[in-house]
């Protein structure tokens, strides 16, 4: 019975230990985020009515703060569009079973393709205008991940289908284990946040600043961009140490097969020669080898990374340009000739089904091979032959014909 009450008392000691070490975080959030604006981090509207002090109180009514409602968070949307391309992966196979389309990428996926690109690369640009205007205030966040990057809706469009960087707003969030570096203390130690984002720095307790963040940030962003966990296969903390933080492993992505097939024959001519989307451009792939790499005083810059980001978005907004441009020439281009075979047959047979001839008896068909003349009154045909090489008319006309007035 003894061991019981004091197994229960050990178990209410660290209890409260842990929810004073929660607020105490919450607290230090809260002094950060007062002095803190920018559009993709999460903004404070409202405290305890004590404020920071109202930590000290540790009274019934606990120590909150009162924060915009988020709409997604990223793990959220990377598992939704997981699904989607799961979804759209067993559709495509279908389709091409059906019509024994051999392992051809459709032309309508691709453009899909580049919309959620322009969607990522949105996202990769704001996460790194917020990290960037962090580290020039010399906070450090140590535990960036997609369960800490949310989204707010733009207040401009309420759509829920909506999924682009446009009507999205990221919203970095949770400051808790952030800190800021001081001439006094220019660099933190400490192995803190969550191993699977770990700079190796802060993974082996070596002294670290706001580089360990680039690392991060690389590693969210292949996330992003393969919906793949990173580092599924290192099971233990022990492994993570020694492949990733000592050999220097880093994910690897290894695109699936249907990723490079070529475009659709049955759109236009010229897109089908060319190179076929990828799922992560070669650019991303590269930016992130230039992000984590081991020494942090080799990892790229952040105004680097913004500039490749923008050409990059840039680039993909020109190819969904051209593809709109060139699906609805392509479009207009088959509702006129609809339009015109349709008016010349139209033209070519009267309400009997009879060919139509005009005031001089010319008979009027959609794809005229010969021409054709007739009497106006019998409305009798005769041909004319323009297939002889020497260019030669020549009339086929029966004997009987001779007596009648042609009209010609």
């Amino acid at each position: 019975m003894g061991k019981r009450s004091r197994d229960r008392s050990e178990t209410h000691k660290e209890s409260v230990e842990y929810c004073v070490l929660a607020a105490s975080q919450l607290a230090y959030e809260a002094h950060l985020l007062s002095c803190l604006d920018h559009p993709n981090i999460v903004k404070m509207r409202g405290l305890d009515a004590d404020g920071i002090l109202g930590f000290e109180k540790r009274d019934h009514r606990g120590f909150f703060l009162l924060m915009d409602i988020l709409s997604e968070t990223l793990d959220q949307k990377i598992d939704r569009w997981r699904s989607e391309t799961a979804i759209a992966a067993a559709n495509h196979r279908n389709h091409r079973r059906h019509h024994q389309h051999n392992n051809v990428l459709g032309y309508e996926q691709e453009s899909v393709m580049l919309r959620r690109h322009k969607d990522k690369l949105g996202i990769c640009l704001q996460l790194t205008s917020a990290l960037e205007y962090l580290h020039d205030r010399r906070i450090v966040y140590r535990d960036l991940k997609p369960s800490n990057i949310g989204f707010v809706t733009d207040r401009r469009n309420h759509s829920p289908q909506a999924d682009t960087a446009a009507t999205t707003i990221v919203q970095l969030f949770d400051f808790g284990l952030s800190r800021e570096l001081t001439p006094n203390a220019p660099t933190l130690t400490g192995a803190i946040g969550t191993m699977r984002y770990m700079a190796p720095e802060v993974c082996l307790d070596s002294s670290y600043d706001c580089d360990c963040d680039i690392y991060s940030y690389a590693i969210v962003c292949w996330e992003l961009w393969t919906q793949k966990v990173p580092f599924e296969e290192v099971a233990t903390p022990d492994l993570y140490r020694d492949q990733v933080c000592q050999r220097g492993y880093r994910p690897v992505y290894r695109p699936e097969k249907e990723e490079l097939q070529r475009h659709d024959p049955r759109y236009p001519p010229h897109h089908h020669r060319q190179l076929p989307i990828q799922a992560v451009p070669q650019e991303i792939l590269v930016l992130l080898s230039q992000a984590w790499k081991h020494d942090p005083r080799d990892r790229i810059r952040w105004s680097k990374t913004r500039n490749q980001l923008t050409l990059l978005e840039t680039l993909v907004s020109l190819q969904l340009e051209e593809r709109e441009i060139a699906k609805s020439t392509a479009a207009a281009a088959r509702a006129t000739a609809t339009a015109r075979a349709n008016a010349n047959t139209n033209a070519s047979t009267d309400a009997s089904g009879r060919p139509s001839f005009d005031h001089y008896g010319h008979v009027h068909h959609g794809h005229v091979q010969n021409n054709a003349y007739g009497n106006i009154n019998d409305r009798e045909v005769i041909i004319v032959d323009d297939d002889d090489e020497d260019n030669d008319s020549h009339f086929s006309i029966r004997e009987e014909d001779l007596t009648k007035d042609l009209g010609i």
